[in-house]
């Protein structure tokens, strides 16, 4: 298994008491809470914030690796996603709130 650095954990994690060195598996599931590390891959001027474990909100840029989870959000504002049916690695996905859930986009 190879490891990572996470440079941020989102709070959606909290529990679960990830340190900044973890190791990764290539065997995604696509279960609710499913924790992925994710690179952020475009700097943003709206939406831009991630919520850290800590409850302290911290600035996201490209090139930073983030642990966030797998979910479902569906939201009167903001963004709303359904859990992915299937995901691989390098698939991209989108962070749908401040404390780190996400859903998976593939790309054609």
């Amino acid at each position: 298994m190879a490891q990572i650095t996470l440079d941020k954990i989102g709070s959606v994690n909290k529990n679960l008491n990830l340190k900044s060195k973890e190791e990764l598996t290539d065997k995604l599931s696509c279960k609710m809470g499913t924790v992925l590390a994710a690179e952020v891959l475009e700097d943003k001027s709206v939406y831009n914030e991630l919520e850290l474990v800590t409850g302290r909100m911290s600035k996201i840029k490209k090139g930073d690796i983030i642990a966030v989870a797998l979910g479902s959000r569906m939201a009167l504002k903001g963004f709303a996603g359904k859990l992915p049916s299937e995901l691989e690695v390098g698939d991209r996905i989108h962070l749908l709130n401040f404390g780190g859930g996400c859903r998976s986009m593939h790309l054609s």
